[in-house]
């Protein structure tokens, strides 16, 4: 329908919007956080960033959230939903599965590099002495997976009291 189009057309240019905005936030945290002597470094290099550069491994790591979808930045997840309800309303509900499986996959490689920010370094990486008071690797990971359970939760949540209210 038309209705149904123009949502689909004001879904796929707000989340064009957040993206570029999230990924130029993005990649001025790997710029930022690149080794001196390298075009862009690997994931190895961003390994313990945190402790080397913690504000700018926070913007980054923001920055990473937000393109996951993940609270404090809501935006991603917003132009998600956005466009998947427009692709079921329009009857496209096996692109909406498109979607949401890249989204699904999206956030396990944004989560990995949000990890490696405030992993323990590697002995090959370039680091300032680790505090006594560093999180052991392991704990990282369950950390960010209840992070995720949290986050999802709460995302889904405020539309599903919406829709309730909606009945």
């Amino acid at each position: 329908t038309g209705d149904a189009r123009t949502a689909a057309y004001a879904a796929a240019v707000a989340y064009a919007v957040f993206f570029v905005v999230l990924e130029l936030g993005a990649f001025a945290g790997v710029v930022a956080l690149r080794p001196a002597d390298a075009d862009g470094g690997s994931l190895d290099d961003l390994r313990g960033a945190a402790r080397r550069q913690p504000w700018r491994a926070a913007a980054f790591g923001l920055a990473l959230v937000g393109l996951a979808g993940l609270p404090p930045g809501l935006a991603g997840l917003f132009a998600k939903v956005t466009v998947v309800r427009s692709l079921l309303d329009g009857g496209a509900g096996w692109l909406a599965v498109v979607v949401a499986v890249n989204a699904v996959l999206g956030l396990a490689y944004y989560l990995r590099v949000t990890a490696a920010l405030w992993a323990v370094p590697t002995a090959a990486t370039p680091t300032a002495p680790v505090p006594a008071t560093a999180v052991p690797g392991g704990m990282v990971g369950v950390v960010l997976a209840t992070a995720t359970a949290v986050a999802l939760v709460i995302g889904v949540a405020p539309q599903l009291v919406l829709d309730l209210a909606a009945r």
